[in-house]
């Protein structure tokens, strides 16, 4: 589920940056920032799952 939502905001926003950018309203450095900038937060959510995870539901 959290990998779902992770990659539904990712899409999500990245949908509406493209909308924007067809609109001519951005340009695609700012798409290429929220990509590149995204990815802190799959690392962050990789982290959790690979470190907090086993801890919080006992995997040993």
């Amino acid at each position: 589920l959290g990998e779902n939502l992770l990659l539904l905001g990712n899409l999500g926003g990245l949908a509406w940056l493209y909308v924007l950018y067809f609109k001519k309203k951005c340009d695609f450095i700012k798409l290429e920032k929220w990509q590149t900038g995204y990815l802190v937060v799959y690392f962050i959510w990789t982290g959790i799952v690979a470190f907090l995870f086993p801890v919080l539901f006992g995997f040993k």
